[in-house]
């Protein structure tokens, strides 16, 4: 089932950014992650999705609901976490989750509070003033407040910016269990080798949509795939074997481009047959980042 719909979905500010032209579809129970530089769009299209700020043109629809029509009905079937959530500070963790599920009608404010402080490990500290609370935790009550109404679709702004290792790696555990429970999640980050990890696809944004793939699609797509090889032979020797590929030393490896058709065992029949000392030969793994800056360089290229 389609979660997200948009058309042409755009919001143009005063000083003549935001986002354009935006179309995409996100299917319920995935992980989309939007990649891009600060005010790229990926928080005014969160912000629009969400019901609170209305497009200047284009539409969009959550779950079949009009973003523009029915925004009262958006915000009952999402959920946000915004990078720098607010509190009030000196009230308790209980206090302030029963005052953010008070605003939904339909929720059971008690029970939900009771839940989410359970399910997140925070029920011995539900007394105390969020004030005491370190950094990881907060972030882990602000998932509370999103979820405390049971929303369908989560939008989680830099959930794990600032966080030390220990917490960042609980608050992606985190993610992983909703995405199992069918939760449809947006994840606007910086953190690129979060995105490779926890997304089922990409979008990447710079005022609008520049590449919409799955990870292993980008980085096949911006990327040929290398064979690394390691040997006592020269480089000269090698090329003399492989004329076709394109061969370069990298930390004192040699480098070998090869066509997706290629195999891996062929290469090294041909090596081997000349005599040349295999080592090792593997291929070497693209990175997000890699594809990512080529994705931003060429939207650069084409403006």
């Amino acid at each position: 089932m389609t979660a997200i719909k948009t058309d042409n979905l755009t919001k143009i500010f005063p000083n003549n950014r935001g986002i354009r032209d935006l179309s995409i579809e996100v299917e319920e129970a995935e992980v989309l992650s939007f990649l891009g530089v600060n005010g790229a769009g990926k928080t005014t299209t969160v912000r629009m999705l969400a019901g609170m700020i209305m497009p200047t043109s284009g539409s969009a629809e959550v779950f079949g609901a009009d973003i523009s029509k029915n925004p009262a009905a958006i915000h009952e079937t999402v959920g946000l976490l915004t990078e720098t959530p607010g509190f009030y500070e000196k009230m308790s963790l209980e206090a302030n989750l029963r005052f953010f599920a008070g605003f939904y009608k339909k929720t059971n404010v008690e029970s939900q509070v009771n839940k989410y402080l359970e399910l997140f490990d925070l029920q011995e500290r539900r007394k105390e003033n969020v004030s005491s609370l370190s950094k990881g935790l907060k972030q882990r009550l602000a998932i509370c407040r999103a979820m405390v109404h049971e929303p369908k679709i989560l939008f989680f702004d830099e959930p794990t910016s600032g966080l030390d290792p220990e917490s960042a790696l609980n608050i992606k555990k985190i993610i992983k269990k909703l995405k199992e429970e069918g939760r449809t999640i947006i994840l606007c980050t910086h953190n690129l080798t979060e995105a490779d990890e926890l997304s089922d696809r990409i979008a990447i944004i710079n005022g609008k949509l520049l590449e919409m793939q799955t990870p292993s699609q980008l980085k096949k797509k911006y990327f040929r795939r290398v064979l690394i090889l390691k040997t006592k032979d020269t480089i000269e020797k090698v090329k003399s074997v492989l004329s076709q590929n394109k061969i370069g030393v990298s930390n004192g490896d040699i480098e070998i481009e090869a066509e997706d058709d290629e195999i891996k065992s062929e290469m090294i029949k041909k090596l081997v047959g000349a005599s040349i000392d295999v080592q090792e030969i593997f291929e070497k793994s693209a990175s997000l980042e890699e594809a990512y800056m080529k994705v931003m360089a060429e939207g650069r290229n084409n403006e």
